[in-house]
């Protein structure tokens, strides 16, 4: 009896450890694809912000850190009214612990109306960290330190990247 307990337990705990190294390897080549597919997309279409936007959330999914920040700012550069860049940015430093930095993007994603999981939470502990004042009743003002300054030569020029791997 107790032979054949111990062969179930082996058994059982041989498909657990391969069916996690299936699910990690799949989930792996996914995210692995998506970078492929928007160094491609970013490669077809270098002027376009989205394109950079989708390269650094694939850059972010296998914790290529910095140059989902690069990307991600590229994209804000090139598409300077999107909010959401700023709370993708400020979920990328808080990750990273650059918490002031987190804070001032996820203030300045906040202020432009953007609603991402988390954020409420991680602006309430920020808010207490950095001691911002609650909302007054002429509303916040933004931040032109987090503006980007764009012109027709500042696109173009950022647009003449190596976009080589």
């Amino acid at each position: 009896m107790n032979r054949v307990l111990l062969a179930v337990m082996v058994v059982v705990l041989g498909l657990a450890v391969a069916s996690n190294w299936w699910f990690t390897r799949e989930a792996v080549n996914g995210a692995e694809g998506r970078l492929a597919e928007a160094w491609q997309g970013v490669q077809q279409s270098p002027t376009q912000g989205d394109a950079w936007l989708l390269l650094g959330d694939a850059q972010a999914a296998l914790d290529q850190s910095l140059a989902a920040e690069q990307s991600y700012l590229t994209s804000q550069r090139l598409n300077p009214s999107r909010g959401d860049i700023y709370g993708r940015l400020g979920f990328l430093y808080y990750g990273l612990e650059r918490e002031e930095e987190a804070w001032k993007f996820l203030k300045e994603a906040e202020r432009r109306g953007v609603e991402l999981p988390m954020m409420d939470w991680t602006l309430a502990y920020l808010r207490q960290k950095f001691g911002d004042v609650k909302k007054s009743g002429a509303g916040p003002q933004p931040d032109k330190a987090l503006e980007p300054e764009v012109t027709a030569g500042a696109v173009a020029s950022d647009c003449s990247l190596n976009l080589v791997r």
